[in-house]
């Protein structure tokens, strides 16, 4: 099934793209400047835009939705969320609730902030609301065997938070992270730390072998079992 799967971001924000049947599904879309390598990589594969049927959008985070609209716009694509994704992303914003796992995450965060960094996005456009498709919805309920994916719910990091997976591979989003500045495979903002612990749980549940973070490269899930119980001595930093 990895053969299945092309990524068209990089290793500090990955687009999956997955092919299903008569078409693809591609695993969010990244920071709003990342749509002309977006567009670089899908000519490089000879892939027709228009092939692009879903966007599987894990949450909605500028580095997940930043340049939706642009694929929107080129394709054909219906939006499947959770359904408290829906407000945030016609927001361009999520919750600002909880804090930085440790004080490296803190201090690469305030870093960032320096040189611009910011948690905002453009709002889904108007003419777009029409493609989503929540994941408590009976459009869902038509379309979901089309999808290769099980979807798990998986709050913690965010509370819309999803994660797909795609036979023994889990596409946590940012359930979990593989690249600095994380530790324990961490991800670097959590807004429910007993929420987070659950999470990891129930992908630790799932027969899943590899996990395929929205940052940095796949690991083993054992990864996971490891550090599961260092969760318990998460102090947000605010």
């Amino acid at each position: 099934m990895e053969s299945d799967i092309i990524n068209l971001g990089n290793r500090v924000v990955n687009n999956y793209l997955v092919k299903i049947d008569d078409g693809y599904a591609l695993i969010d879309t990244g920071y709003d400047t990342g749509f002309k390598r977006f567009l670089k990589k899908i000519k490089k594969f000879n892939i027709n835009p228009q092939k692009i049927k879903y966007i599987m959008l894990t949450h909605a985070h500028d580095d997940h939705a930043g340049f939706i609209n642009e694929v929107l716009s080129i394709t054909p694509a219906e939006v499947v969320l959770h359904p408290l994704a829906v407000e945030f992303l016609k927001a361009g914003s999520n919750s600002e609730e909880g804090g930085y796992p440790n004080k490296r995450a803190y201090r690469f965060c305030k870093i960032l902030s320096l040189f611009g960094g910011a948690s905002n996005f453009k709002p889904l456009k108007k003419e777009f609301y029409n493609r989503l498709i929540t994941t408590n919805s009976d459009r869902f309920e038509e379309i979901k065997n089309q999808l290769p994916f099980s979807i798990i719910n998986t709050p913690g990091h965010t509370a819309d938070h999803i994660s797909l997976k795609y036979g023994k591979i889990m596409f946590c989003g940012d359930a979990a992270m593989n690249n600095f500045p994380s530790i324990n495979r961490f991800i670097i903002w959590i807004e429910d730390v007993e929420a987070y612990r659950q999470s990891w749980q129930k992908i630790i549940n799932t027969d899943c072998e590899t996990i395929y973070p929205a940052h940095g490269k796949p690991f083993k899930k054992s990864d996971l079992e490891k550090y599961i119980s260092k969760i318990d001595g998460i102090r947000l930093i605010k």
